[in-house]
């Protein structure tokens, strides 16, 4: 408090003290006289006052609008949260019946398995699936999804199997171009596939073949490995080369989100479904 403040409350009550033991005409004017000198005094603490309620009004309602933004930010998170998990279910429930319609419609006896194992390191080359041996897995069978063809098995265990990719340089197939002119050649996985979208290459072609981008490319059925007339993927471009020339094929399947597969344990006999 200021030194004026003080000094002016003390003469106030001094002037209070004399004024009691004055008559009632006194008292009534020198209360005048004292209302008007502490008149700027009390207006001066009045406004003080109302500031000081409002700035804690204001301190109070910014506190429980944050508290306000604070719950409908977790409201709105977990909206989206139950927005997506909706959606993903949607999404794998239309998945899980495009696959099982397939699976009836198949001209062949197929085991469904979930990719369960894929490493970075080997992301195009394997991956590992929850079914095996005990399931009537073998090493060899195809290994494929309703879009193509997606690899062979060549590891068995109890309950679980490793494929190899189609993408892998390793995993060979004999294919053939659907259409009136009927190329046949060996797909297989291109070296070093590190890429977003892996290719596959065709050849040996004859030297100086052209074929138009999109034409299909299906498995032809030798070697007994894969079944014939299934889709492999779609030549992209031809390339060529001192003594013959080469394809280079997209894969029917995607590659990069695969996680339910079909095992081909045998191809449906008549009446069978």
């Amino acid at each position: 408090m200021r030194i004026t403040h003080i000094v002016s409350i003390v003469l106030f009550l001094a002037l209070a003290f004399w004024v009691a033991s004055r008559s009632p005409h006194v008292k009534l004017r020198v209360q005048s006289a004292a209302l008007a000198v502490a008149s700027p005094f009390i207006k001066s603490g009045s406004a003080m006052e109302q500031r000081a309620t409002a700035f804690r009004n204001e301190v109070r309602d910014s506190a429980e609008l944050a508290r306000e933004n604070e719950r409908l930010r977790r409201e709105l998170d977990l909206l989206r949260i139950y927005s997506r998990d909706r959606s993903e279910i949607y999404d794998e429930n239309r998945r899980l019946a495009r696959a099982l319609d397939y699976r009836e419609r198949s001209a062949f006896n197929l085991l469904p398995a979930r990719v369960i194992q894929r490493e970075r390191n080997t992301w195009w080359s394997t991956v590992t699936i929850d079914r095996g041996f005990e399931n009537g897995l073998a090493v060899g069978a195809a290994v494929i999804v309703p879009e193509g063809l997606v690899g062979r098995v060549i590891t068995v265990a109890p309950s679980t199997s490793v494929i190899l990719l189609l993408t892998d340089s390793h995993c060979k197939v004999a294919a053939r171009t659907l259409g009136s002119l009927d190329l046949r050649a060996v797909v297989t996985g291109s070296r070093g596939n590190t890429g977003a979208t892996p290719f596959l290459t065709m050849g040996p072609l004859p030297l100086d073949t052209e074929v138009e981008s999109g034409r299909q490319v299906l498995t032809t059925g030798s070697g007994l490995v894969f079944p014939p007339n299934y889709p492999v993927g779609t030549i992209e471009s031809i390339e060529q080369r001192e003594f013959y020339s080469v394809a280079q094929v997209r894969p029917a399947a995607d590659f990069k989100t695969l996680d339910q597969v079909f095992v081909v344990l045998s191809e449906k006999r008549g009446g069978e479904s």
